[in-house]
């Protein structure tokens, strides 16, 4: 059929097809949407008041409060959009009949989403058991970083170099956390021989005083000085300890080795020095035999002489 001009072409189009009936599905569509986008944010406004601060019935730890409360942001997330999906195919098609065909196949799908499984579930025991949480400084396999994200599939640490290492919940063999508990920075300071070791201790404790008010997001406590380590002839060592955690551990150490060391000459407490013992070479020269060198030269001289 040959049509004169393309509007007739377009009302035969839309001819065949009952513009009430689609006109319907749209609305239904649109308005499904909205409802469910309402019911997600209620859900996720609810979520975060629950997790909030100023709830005592959460937990006050805020490491796990943040992982919580993205997880159960995720969840709800996806559920929602399932739900959805399902709710605007069923004005399309039997959402009932489609079930029944996915029972059948439900063996090849298991199959095809194993890894999936795998992974989910492994996130579930992640969160659940409170192996480690966004925040936390940790080594998963090789790799070390800080959590940045745990979904219920993936997790995601930022390394030490910046770069941002991914990988799959399932596939996590070893898991070591670094934030559990205290780590103890710990540095040996050297001094100089000294009459009075006392008002050596004592310097180190008001520089650690110091350095516990200078640095009070280094220092949650004030460092400690455990006392004399070792001693020998010219120098005397001393060990002083911290509170830290794993990625502040270097940075505290390095303070307090560099801090303490600066007061320490500022009192004029003097610093250890090298032992250097210098010898005569001719100790360890053997002595000449003068009368064994005299007849070998005398015998020299006779041999020239014949």
């Amino acid at each position: 059929m040959v049509y004169d001009n393309i509007g007739e072409v377009i009302r035969n189009f839309f001819a065949k097809f009952d513009l009430s009936v689609i006109t319907e599905k749209v609305i239904s569509i649109l308005l499904t949407m909205l409802l469910f986008f309402i019911i997600w944010r209620i859900c996720l406004h609810l979520v975060t008041k629950f997790f909030s601060e100023k709830n005592p019935l959460t937990t006050s730890d805020s490491r796990r409060r943040i992982t919580l409360l993205k997880s159960f942001k995720s969840f709800i997330t996806w559920s929602i959009v399932l739900i959805c999906m399902l709710v605007i195919m069923s004005y399309f098609i039997d959402i009932g009949a489609l079930l029944a065909v996915a029972g059948v196949g439900t063996i090849a799908i298991g199959f095809a989403a194993q890894s999936i499984v795998e992974d989910v579930m492994s996130g579930f025991m992640i969160i659940l058991e409170d192996q480690f949480n966004v925040g936390d400084y940790v080594r998963i396999d090789e790799h070390y970083g800080t959590v940045e994200k745990i979904s219920v599939r993936t997790t995601a640490i930022r390394q030490t170099d910046g770069g941002v290492f991914t990988i799959y919940n399932g596939q996590i063999k070893q898991a070591v956390n670094y934030s559990k508990g205290a780590v103890i920075a710990g540095v040996n300071i050297g001094v100089g021989s000294v009459d009075n070791i006392d008002r050596v201790i004592q310097i180190l404790k008001e520089g650690c005083s110091e350095l516990a008010r200078r640095y009070p997001e280094l220092f949650k406590k004030e460092p400690t000085v455990v006392g004399v380590t070792g001693m020998d002839a010219s120098s005397i060592t001393l060990r002083v300890i911290a509170d830290s955690t794993a990625p502040d551990k270097a940075r505290c150490e390095s303070l307090l080795y560099t801090q303490l060391k600066d007061r320490l000459s500022t009192e004029g407490v003097k610093m250890p020095f090298s032992k250097i013992e210098v010898l005569d070479p001719s100790v360890f020269m053997p002595r000449r035999d003068r009368a064994a060198d005299d007849a070998a030269e005398e015998k020299a001289a006779e041999a020239d002489n014949e």
